[in-house]
């Protein structure tokens, strides 16, 4: 019988990853897909959980899995069929989300941390480009919102909760040795890419009736390439792997500082009465995540000049703002 450990989790997730990426899968395919996903976060990843340190290292192959989880969760697709399955959908990425951020008892250490303490600050953003993103779609129900809210909420609180626990000089470090690396990607949450990120009806089926009518028009030319394209795709894929065994595993980051000082932005950005493309519902959730910023950062935020220059500059004159046009 095969150890679990002999198994990379990324082959665990990918059948999964497949399908949710996929924009031709049903609602209830991704249902079932994000709904394996969960179990796997809950009963099987942390089998593979190591402690953190606060540098740049090879990755891990836990950091490597959720990696391509995240990236997964916020390309998610599927055609929409009713609200209701729709939703249901959404609940259940909500899910995957929500267990990433159980804690959960660390190897070789009597402390508690979660999945998220495994993911650079690229895949933290993606999971919040998800729960802002559904928070920006103002048809879905209200307690889809809520529900994504309270996600959202739970990043934050496990963001800002390492900031008590970094110093100006781990942050430096990590900096300096990200530059050296050469792999200097700045985080960003795109709200306009997420809104639409669940559900796209009009281009599956504009997908689904060219691939009838190619399928209609061109099937002997497709029957005769399949052998041509399965012995190219299996020629590519050998040579990824000897590239990838050359290269090795690609560095990674734990997030800090810019994922805290990009989810500054955004919500300030949220606040901003001027901006008419978001509703007076989005401001109220913005501050709703953003009182629980404060109260898990506390004092800590005083403590470094690129926080505190931006609630004391925006964050406080849209917040004056907001109380000024509000109705009495």
């Amino acid at each position: 019988m095969t150890d679990i450990h002999e198994i990379t989790p990324l082959v665990i997730l990918n059948p999964f990853l497949a399908l949710v990426r996929s924009p031709l899968t049903s609602g209830p395919i991704t249902s079932l897909a994000l709904a394996a996903l969960h179990s796997i976060v809950v009963n099987i990843l942390p089998l593979f959980l190591s402690p953190v340190q606060l540098d740049v290292r090879p990755s891990t192959p836990i950091q490597i899995a959720l990696a391509h989880l995240t990236s997964a969760l916020s390309q998610c697709r599927f055609p929409s069929s009713s609200p209701q399955q729709d939703e249901l959908v959404l609940l259940r990425l909500l899910r995957v989300i929500d267990s990433i951020l159980l804690p959960l008892p660390m190897p070789t250490s009597s402390s508690y941390g979660s999945m998220l303490d495994q993911m650079a600050d690229e895949s933290v953003c993606e999971l919040l480009e998800v729960g802002l993103g559904m928070l920006a779609r103002a048809r879905l129900g209200e307690g889809l919102r809520t529900a994504a809210q309270s996600c959202v909420q739970g990043i934050v609180r496990a963001c800002f909760a390492r900031l008590k626990t970094l110093t100006k000089d781990d942050v430096d470090r990590l900096l300096a040795s990200v530059k050296k690396s050469g792999n200097v990607t700045e985080p960003t949450v795109n709200l306009d890419s997420s809104k639409a990120a669940a559900v796209e009806q009009e281009n599956t089926n504009q997908v689904r009736d060219e691939e009838k009518e190619n399928s209609q028009d061109k099937t002997e030319l497709a029957t005769a390439t399949t052998t041509t394209e399965a012995e190219k795709k299996s020629s590519l894929e050998s040579q990824i792997s000897v590239t990838d065994e050359e290269q090795g595993p690609p560095s990674f980051t734990p997030h800090s500082l810019p994922t805290i000082l990009e989810l500054l932005r955004v919500l300030i950005a949220l606040l901003n009465p001027s901006d008419q493309a978001h509703t007076d519902s989005m401001r109220l959730c913005a501050l709703a995540i953003l009182n629980t910023a404060l109260e898990v950062g506390g004092v800590t935020l005083g403590k470094w000049p690129e926080l505190r220059e931006g609630l004391r500059d925006e964050g406080c004159r849209y917040l004056f703002q907001v109380s000024i046009v509000s109705p009495a």
